[in-house]
């Protein structure tokens, strides 16, 4: 009778013990039942609908996905190309199998080449790179989900994982490069199979972990950094948090970094370049900005510090809550937490220093994996009250809050991704075009200079030319392509010049009826932009008694440049019958004024009058004058790739002996400075001092020479964008398309009409002057 009695009370504990066997938690998935009679674990044979009722989950997450890509696919598109990236990535692949145009080997790893061929042959270089990114953007699900489904309700794993890939940033990442994606991927993997052999040392969790591992050293160098600092902070925290079972698993865990260390050798002679080839010259302020420090002195975004505080609390409080219930997977998505904001806050010395504006792309791993586990905690609370309703208000509750996010997370990650594409995106018809053009009728071995960056990465991208592209150099951490730029920059800044790493001096001589002689130029934005000009067409000296002349009607003009790197001045003499007129710019070195005078000699005071207006390359903000002080402040703003608009104030001071200066006139785009002469021999001197709100580069004099830079590097054509679409660049000064045109040893190919957006230019080898 007693044991009649306990019977029921058994079955309660049995029904208890295998609802409990269903899943760590009582909360998520389905196991193997027991057998009480026979012992050993029974897999029940489950009907259609059971198993498919099992797989419901990934199901939905699989055709969720296939949503999420053709949304993206819609919006990518719309445009010709998608973002800047992409075209590295296709000569990465060019390189990688055998075509390296540029004849400098890989400049990243390579295995991105492998899937990105594929889909080229498939679908083209263009939308094969597209659908590459968009295929990889949604792919991530699959390794966050195996780490999500550890911690949370099975639904809501589901749930976290979609809000995981339309993470607005990943949105944003897409449209400019999505490489980073690969490398999460494939961390996420890594550590997913290495959390996986401490419960369950199997060969195929050692192998996995290794072939992922290295995998991350395979696509990118960024990624591979992060890593390796990564795993060993993971395993310094197993040692402490969990040391009994890393001992005891200890050899399995060596043995899948042994086969990832082996598997990835063939990449350390690509990385041991890479290291070599990093450039020490530049400022690398733009790169090493501190996150913390950018918000904290930003009052816009000082409601954000208390909302990313307050979630990173909540965050640390869901890890420990987890530790209890799942400590290996809770330990990795706490190292994974503190590992990224401590790069958000520390910034790393060069060449690593990239790593802090990329560390919180894996932030939202542990947050949104914490999310789902504080969710699925508020699904299976019960109230103990005898209203259904109040019973079912947690379910609510989750319901709501897990709706109102995927809605607003696809308005809002689509968003980002449509703007990033008109922001980052390049290509257009027009553009396409000339790229096309380059293809088909310049010879194979063609070298190119061009700006901007996207339309030389294009060129050798698409056409497999060599290009040197005008780049910010600030944010180039290679050393050749630095060089590549500055040689790049150097031949659009007209004929000759000199620089000291603040302000350049250059001009347009020997041409006739070419503006710019000199050109004013400022170091902002991590290349020289240009500010002001003189042009000798429209300055003009009146002789009494011959009339009034423009200075290329000189009978005489000889061009010389002296000095060495502390000092050095370029000396322009023009002659006119019995006066001469002799222009000196004077550049020191480590230092941002510059000086232009004019000294005027003449028999029996012959000249009486000088006109010598100073042209704005960009349209002004502010043009100041103070007459009584002969000096003139102009205020330009200029867009840079990477500073956003960053304003330059240029003071122009006048000072003149044997001669009185006008009023300066101020004009829409110039500023007329006019002088009487009173004497045989008069001066006037203009002294430009430059100042900016970035903290500049300084260095020694250096001057250079167009055409001795053309013979050096074999440079056979110049490909402008006088007008670039996208954001991060700025449409070509005043002034540089007429001394394209006007240059003797530059010919226009490409448009004949002169009715396109970019110019291309052939090199006249037979009109550079003789050496």
């Amino acid at each position: 009778m007693i044991v009649s009695s306990l019977r029921p009370v058994n079955q309660r504990i049995n029904r208890a013990i295998s609802s409990l066997a269903r899943s760590r938690f009582g909360l998520f998935g389905a196991a193997h039942t027991r057998d009480s009679t026979t012992g050993p674990a029974v897999a029940p044979r489950s009907t259609l609908p059971e198993r498919l009722k099992t797989h419901l989950p990934t199901l939905v997450l699989l055709a969720s996905l296939v949503i999420v890509f053709i949304l993206r696919y819609i919006a990518v598109r719309q445009h010709l190309d998608m973002g800047q990236d992409i075209a590295n990535y296709l000569t990465t692949m060019n390189t990688f199998f055998g075509n390296d145009v540029a004849g400098t080997g890989l400049l990243r790893p390579p295995l991105i080449a492998l899937p990105l061929k594929a889909f080229a042959l498939v679908f083209g270089n263009l939308n094969g790179a597209k659908l590459l990114g968009i295929s990889i953007s949604v792919a991530m699900a699959l390794p966050f989900y195996l780490i999500a489904r550890r911690v949370s309700h099975r639904w809501i794993a589901v749930a976290m994982t979609m809000l995981f890939v339309i993470t607005p940033a990943y949105a944003n990442m897409l449209s400019w490069g999505y490489i980073t994606m690969f490398g999460i991927f494939f961390t996420l993997l890594a550590l997913y199979f290495f959390v996986s052999i401490l419960e369950s040392p199997t060969k195929r969790n050692i192998i996995f972990a290794g072939i992922c591992t290295s995998l991350v050293f395979g696509f990118h160098q960024l990624t591979a950094a992060f890593f390796v600092p990564l795993f060993i902070v993971f395993l310094a925290a197993l040692l402490v948090l969990n040391r009994d079972l890393l001992l005891k698993r200890l050899k399995p865990f060596v043995a899948g970094a042994v086969v990832a260390a082996i598997l990835s050798i063939p990449y350390i002679p690509l990385y041991i370049r890479l290291l070599g080839m990093q450039s020490s010259e530049g400022s690398d302020a733009a790169l090493s900005a501190n996150l913390f420090v950018e918000f904290a002195h930003g009052v816009w975004y000082l409601p954000w510090i208390w909302a990313v505080a307050l979630v990173m609390v909540i965050a640390l409080v869901g890890i420990a809550w987890l530790r209890r219930h799942e400590q290996n997977t809770a330990t990795l998505l706490a190292v994974l937490l503190i590992f990224s904001i401590a790069l958000m806050v520390f910034t790393l010395p060069p060449p690593f220093v990239e790593l802090n504006r990329r560390a919180h792309f894996f932030l939202y791993v542990p947050i949104w994996a914490i999310t789902g586990f504080l969710l699925s905690r508020l699904w299976s609370w019960r109230i103990s009250l005898t209203s259904s309703i109040l019973q079912r208000l947690p379910r609510l509750v989750t319901i709501v809050l897990v709706a109102s996010l995927l809605i607003s997370g696809v308005v809002v990650s689509q968003r980002d991704l449509c703007r990033g594409l008109d922001f980052y995106s390049y290509l257009d018809d027009t553009r396409w075009n000339a790229v096309q053009w380059i293809e088909t009728y310049t010879p194979e071995d063609a070298r190119i200079a061009a700006y901007p960056e996207n339309l030389g990465w294009w060129i050798e991208a698409e056409a497999e030319r060599t290009t040197f592209e005008v780049t910010e150099r600030n944010m180039q951490s290679l050393s050749l392509k630095r060089q590549r730029a500055l040689v790049a920059e150097r031949l659009l800044s007209r004929n000759r010049g000199m620089e000291n790493g603040y302000i350049r001096i250059a001009t347009s001589y020997p041409y006739t009826n070419a503006p710019g002689n000199p050109v004013f130029a400022a170091y902002v934005g991590g290349k020289y932009q240009d500010l002001l000009m003189f042009d000798d067409s429209q300055s003009t000296v009146q002789i009494a008694g011959l009339g009034t002349f423009n200075m290329t009607e000189a009978t005489t003009k000889e061009f010389s440049i002296h000095g060495d790197s502390a000092s050095m001045e370029t000396v322009v003499s023009y002659r006119f019958h019995d006066a001469t007129i002799t222009q000196t710019a004077t550049l020191r070195q480590d230092s941002q004024t510059a000086v232009v005078a004019y000294t005027i000699q003449s028999d029996d005071q012959a000249v009486i009058r000088l006109h010598l207006p100073s042209f704005f390359c960009y349209h002004p903000e502010s043009v100041l004058s103070d007459p009584e002080h002969g000096s003139i402040e102009v205020v330009q703003k200029l867009e840079t790739p990477f500073d956003g608009v960053v304003p330059i104030t240029t003071r122009l001071a006048v000072d003149v002996t044997g001669a009185t200066l006008e009023l300066p006139s101020i004009q829409e785009d110039y500023i007329a400075l006019a002088l009487d002469i009173h004497s045989t021999n008069a001066s006037v001197q203009l002294t430009l001092d430059v100042s900016t709100d970035q903290v500049p580069s300084s260095g020694q004099v250096v001057a250079y020479e167009v055409t001795q830079i053309i013979e050096e590097h074999a440079i056979g054509y110049l490909a402008v964008d006088l007008k670039p679409t996208s954001g991060t660049w700025s449409d070509l000064p005043h002034g540089l398309e007429q001394w394209l045109d006007a240059c003797p040893y530059y010919k226009r190919v490409y448009p004949l009409d002169g009715a396109g957006v970019v110019m291309i230019y052939q090199v006249d080898t037979s009109a550079l002057p003789q050496t």
